[in-house]
This record gives C-alpha cells, structure tokens and sequence, in this order.
C-alpha cells in the first residue's frame, strides 16, 4: 500500500511540473509577443518618419517650382510693361516731331513760336491802320537810300498782337513809319496744317534773311513777330520775337529812330 502511495505521489509532482514549465513558456511566449510588438511599433514609427520626410521634401520641391514659375510670370510682366511704355514713347515723340515739322517751321529764338496754342477766330487780333503796308518785291524801292523800321506779323498771333501797339506808340511818339509786311498773306494759318499760300513772297522773305548776318535767327524757320531795320533791301539790324518798350527803344536808338 505504501508503495502504491507514493507512486501516486510522484505522478503529482510530474504533472506540477509540466503545468509550471507550460506557465513559463507562455510567460516567454507573452514577453516574446510584446517585444514584437514594440519592434513592430518601432518600425512604424521609421515609416512614418520617412514618408513624412519625404512628403516635406515633395512640398519644397513644389514650393520652390512655384516660386521660380512665379519670378518668371513676374519677370515676364516686367518686361511687356517696358515694351508699352517704350512704345507709348516712340509714339509720343512721332507726335511731337509730326506738330513741329507740319507746316511752316518757326524761329527758335523767337517767342511767338507758331506752335502756341491759336485761339479762337477773332482773337489775338490788332489795328495796322497806321502802319504802312510793305511786300518782298517792294523791299529795295522803299529802303533805297534810307533805314526804315520793318514790322513782319500776322493777324490771330498772340505776341504781335501785344508787340503791335508798342512799335506803333514808339512810332508815333518819335516819327518815323512802321512797314507792315504780313506773313498771313504768305501763309495760311486758317487750315489744320499751316500751307504756304505765296511761294513767291515766301521764298523771297526766307532768302533775304537767310543771306543776312541774322540767318540763324531763322535757322529753324520763320516766326513772328519779327522786327528788321532795313537799308537799300539789306538787313542792317534784327529784333527776334516780341520785346517790350524799354528793349525797343534801345535798338530805336541805335539806329537813329529814337528822338
């Protein structure tokens, strides 16, 4: 009997020792389970990490893309923009050299540029009553012999008509004649475009002065008014543009007009 005892006995301590080792082994098999776990983690998190590199660096990439194609763009307007305004330009200039070149050219030295702004019909006008009327052909005949005082003007400009009364006053106060030579007679100033009318008159007027010693008073063409102290058909003395009395009396007095 007390063999058969213990023969159970020990099949009991086998039996408790195989269901310790089982508990260890699924003890192993749980920390097994766990470090895979937290390597599996691991490499999730470094997955995570590069694509979301990755993802910043295609990002970069598209940002720096846009900003290049956004400095083209830029670079691009920049220069149609200078193109117009060079061509606004040129236009510009077309204008201006088209206004200056239409028609009759005018003095340079001379205040009474043709280019003024006209005014209305009527306007700008003056009394000649008492100056005498004088052509290009009549030139010689009148001044043989003797200086007289030439007056060249044309009705509608705003300087002769300020300048007409001072030569007149200055005329009548010290007795001497004024010669009237009309440059609207010669040139149509009533069309959009000043037009030569009188190419006779005209061209004798522009060569008289041009052999002159006060050429370059014309050098870019005729204006007015103009004031000329003439002697045997020759140009003694020249006023360019309007000057006021005190000037005028000055060239009166030297040539021997002002008493």
């Amino acid at each position: 009997m007390a063999n058969v005892k213990k023969k159970s006995s020990t099949s009991k301590t086998k039996k408790a020792v195989k269901k310790i080792e089982k508990e260890k082994d699924f003890e192993l098999d749980e920390d097994l389970d766990d470090e895979l776990l937290e390597d599996a983690d691991f490499n999730l998190d470094d997955d995570e990490d590069d694509e979301l590199a990755l993802l910043e660096t295609e990002v970069e990439e598209v940002s720096s893309d846009e900003r290049i194609i956004r400095v083209e763009k830029m670079a691009k307007a920049s220069i149609v923009m200078q193109v117009v305004i060079l061509i606004l330009l040129v236009v510009t200039m077309g204008i201006c050299i088209n206004i200056n070149s239409s028609g009759v050219k005018k003095d340079s030295n001379n205040k009474s540029s043709e280019t003024e702004t006209e005014t209305e019909e009527g306007k700008n006008t003056y009394d000649t009553s008492s100056f005498k009327s004088i052509t290009m052909k009549e030139m010689t005949s009148a001044s043989k012999n003797k200086e007289i005082v030439v007056f060249l003007g044309r009705q509608g400009c705003y300087w002769c008509s300020l300048y007409a009364p001072i030569i007149g006053l200055a005329a009548e106060d010290n007795k001497f004649d004024v010669y009237y030579l009309d440059f609207g007679k010669m040139v149509d100033f009533t069309l959009a475009s000043p037009t030569v009318s009188d190419e006779d008159e005209y061209d004798a007027l522009v060569e008289w002065i041009s052999a002159s010693d006060y050429a370059d008073h014309i050098s870019s063409g005729i204006g007015t008014p103009m004031t000329m102290f003439v002697k045997n058909g020759k140009i003694v003395n020249f006023i360019g543009g309007y000057v006021d009395a005190e000037t005028l009396d000055t060239y009166l007095k030297k040539e021997g007009f002002k008493k």
